[in-house]
């Protein structure tokens, strides 16, 4: 096993290096962002076929069952990291992973997270990570760095710090899809209805705590339009193709609209 200040040192400059690769190389163009909401049940995702598509978590079991394979992925809780090996195992796909869900994962899987470092071309980009300095010594308990995460203010730079918007349809996608240079993006599944049922039927998540529906819920809502007034601010367009929810924030465009 290579010395812990060693492999935080490659890590941070190894991601930093990879996830500024991505910067603007699809300035101007058009992307599809599917969270995995019920929705998705009554959306014809065919109708993405040859389109640039994001998404998240687990979209996989949809991505099978329809054979549309999103380009990009995201995960940012360390409760969906055990979707990482259902993704990595479809055919396309480059997955962003949060900092603070990467750092969950590399401490129950050191040795796979080091292999890994050592083929670059096959390791997930990890975005926010912090300076090496800031990462936690080995003996202690993980902790993330308050650096890696902002939750007032849209990230332009998501190779240092990410807002964190409570979903990950922000705190990934939508950040990495500005930085990227998406011009106009299309929103799906992200019905933000959390009465009931609020993922698709076959993900193996089904409802929320009734602590994330009273702490966090209303801040969800918050942080999509500092995503709306970042892209706006920029001549950029996010629109709503989602079917029903209650996401009011973007302009609504049925998916067969927007394609």
């Amino acid at each position: 096993m290579m010395d812990y200040k060693e492999f935080c040192t490659q890590l941070w400059w190894g991601n930093k290096k990879r996830v500024e690769s991505f910067k603007d190389k699809h300035k101007g163009e058009t992307c599809f962002i599917a969270g995995t909401g019920p929705s998705l049940d009554h959306t014809d995702l065919s109708l993405l076929e040859g389109r640039y598509l994001f998404s998240c978590n687990s979209f996989h079991a949809k991505a099978r069952e329809t054979a549309i394979y999103p380009q990009y992925w995201g995960i940012s809780d360390y409760h969906n990291m055990d979707d990482v090996a259902a993704i990595e195992n479809l055919p396309t796909g480059v997955l962003f992973i949060g900092y603070g869900a990467a750092l969950v994962h590399m401490q129950k899987q050191r040795e796979r997270w080091e292999r890994l470092s050592l083929e670059a071309d096959h390791m997930p980009v990890i975005v926010a990570v912090p300076l090496p300095y800031m990462i936690a010594d080995e003996n202690r308990s993980p902790k993330v760095s308050p650096k890696w995460a902002d939750t007032k203010h849209f990230a332009y730079h998501p190779e240092l710090q990410l807002m964190v918007g409570h979903t990950v349809v922000m705190d990934v996608c939508v950040q990495m899809a500005y930085y990227m240079g998406f011009q106009t993006v299309y929103l799906l599944g992200c019905d933000c209805d959390y009465s009931g049922q609020t993922h698709y039927t076959g993900s193996p998540k089904k409802y929320i705590d009734s602590f994330w529906e009273k702490k966090k819920k209303p801040e969800v809502f918050l942080h999509y339009e500092l995503c709306r007034k970042a892209f706006e601010s920029d001549g950029r367009k996010i629109y709503n193709s989602t079917v029903g929810g209650k996401l009011e924030v973007f302009e609504r465009v049925p998916l067969e609209c927007a394609v």
